[in-house]
């Protein structure tokens, strides 16, 4: 890490979206245990992975009841 770092590479956004990947794939118990961190941080970055759309989509579909459809979806 300090190699790269001297180089102006940052590498805390690649290893982030590692452990996303991971996080969609793996239980938290094994993420927890390939990066070697708590289980809890473990569980937060699965449920990030995981995110629950449905409460946008229930927003986005009461937006298209009351507005129509909207203009970029119209041909």
């Amino acid at each position: 890490m300090n190699k790269l770092n001297r180089h102006h590479i940052k590498i805390t956004e690649a290893r982030n979206t590692a452990r996303i990947t991971l996080a969609l794939d793996l239980p938290a118990a094994v993420l927890a245990d390939l990066f070697d961190m708590h289980i809890n941080t473990a569980v937060r970055w699965v449920q990030r992975a995981k995110r629950d759309w449905s409460t946008y989509i229930a927003t986005r579909a009461e937006d298209l009841n009351h507005e129509g459809t909207p203009q970029r979806w119209q041909k």
